[in-house]
């Protein structure tokens, strides 16, 4: 339970020699959860100090540098300099966008809306360019950040090639899952209140 630190130190100390550790603790949805990340992420880097733990492997979001962030993705950058600790276990940071696979989150909400939503109101920052992944290319760099040979400690983002938007993202699901779908351009839905009509709308 990494939202315990005895919890974590007795985890770690008790699996006997670890090499490297997958973060992918996340706590959103929950109540106060940039606080609950911090601290898990914090008790985990503690854990593996003290067990000797060689490498954290973290996969979290990208956050880009020339813009104000999201609660979310500030988020994400805190748990990056949380699981830094003097003295511990390396960290590589895996940083990406949407992830596109079954288990993603991100993926099955917009699965959810394509299959569900035949007329999808999109607001203007739907237009906004975003950096798709496939999950099995994200498998692959997770297991090459393993490698301290090919992957040096620090922050890396990973996508795949092509530069979309959550729009044209909605209408390629549309195509391939044989649905029909049609958009509405919309204006003055800024992301918090479509957050609360996802919330509303999606399972």
């Amino acid at each position: 339970d990494a939202s315990d630190a005895e919890s974590a130190r007795t985890a770690l100390a008790t699996a006997g020699p670890i090499d490297v550790i997958y973060y992918l603790v996340h706590a959103i949805g929950q109540p106060g959860f940039r606080d609950a990340d911090n601290a898990a992420a914090a008790h985990v880097a503690d854990a593996a100090k003290g067990a000797g733990v060689r490498r954290i492997v973290y996969l979290g979001g990208f956050v880009p540098s020339d813009e104000g962030l999201s609660e979310h993705l500030t988020s994400r950058a805190e748990v990056a300099e949380a699981l830094n600790v003097a003295g511990g276990a390396e960290v590589v940071w895996l940083g990406a966008a949407i992830i596109v696979g079954a288990g993603s989150t991100s993926f099955e909400m917009m699965r959810y809306v394509g299959d569900r939503f035949p007329v999808i109101p999109v607001p203007k920052w739907m237009e906004n360019p975003i950096d798709p992944i496939s999950i099995r290319d994200v498998l692959h760099y997770l297991v090459a950040a393993a490698d301290p040979e090919r992957v040096p400690p620090g922050a890396y983002d990973i996508a795949g090639p092509d530069t979309t938007s959550y729009r044209e993202l909605l209408r390629t699901y549309a195509h391939v899952a044989g649905t029909w779908q049609t958009n509405v351009p919309v204006w003055g839905i800024d992301t918090t209140v479509a957050s609360w009509v996802t919330a509303l709308a999606l399972p």
